[in-house]
């Protein structure tokens, strides 16, 4: 069997964390994981994010300590900047554009626990049955496809036709950001 994972944009949740599925076939088995973003910030956020939370020195205390640097608190931060980048250092990854504005996502969790699916949405990017059996796919997590029942394997085939469907769509970032910001507000 050839291996095979897609993400797919599940929806924002009640608490506005936005949701992806993560399914993966493997040589023996199949398996479905969550990935969980927090929130989403501009360009501009990050940056003082990243300012502010370097500016409390408690880092720059550790570097002195370690002998890592000789710089000012104020010249450490400006490097840290400058070669990390501000996303390093609040935990970012570039999401998308909306109105001409890059957004950038913020991490909380991930995991093999089904219950992100399980989560009120406000907004679902898929309908409500293919999120229904993604969280059924939990049964079949990590199982070796050797011990599969006759459910099972019907189960999978539905699992191997949804990603099918999912393989060939693109997410819609801009879309998710608009509502995402309307849920903040």
């Amino acid at each position: 069997m050839q291996e095979k994972t897609i993400k797919i944009l599940v929806g924002i949740t009640k608490d506005n964390q936005i949701v992806y599925a993560n399914l993966s076939l493997r040589d023996n088995y199949f398996s479905v994981t969550h990935d969980t973003l927090r929130e989403l910030i501009t360009e501009e956020e990050g940056e003082e994010r990243a300012e502010e939370y370097l500016k409390d020195g408690e880092l720059w205390k550790r570097a002195v300590d370690a002998d890592q640097t000789t710089s000012s608190l104020e010249n450490w931060i400006d490097d840290v900047l400058s070669i990390d980048g501000w996303e390093t250092t609040v935990d970012a990854e570039y999401f998308g554009n909306y109105n001409d504005i890059p957004y950038y996502s913020t991490f909380d969790s991930c995991g093999a626990s089904v219950e992100d699916f399980k989560k009120e949405y406000s907004f679902l990017i898929i309908p409500q049955e293919d999120l229904n059996l993604i969280t059924e796919s939990d049964k079949l997590h990590i199982k070796d496809f050797k011990q599969y029942t006759k459910e099972d394997k019907q189960l999978l085939k539905q699992i191997k036709d949804l990603m099918n469907k999912y393989d060939t769509i693109n997410d819609n970032e801009s879309l998710i950001i608009e509502k995402w910001l309307k849920n903040k507000e």
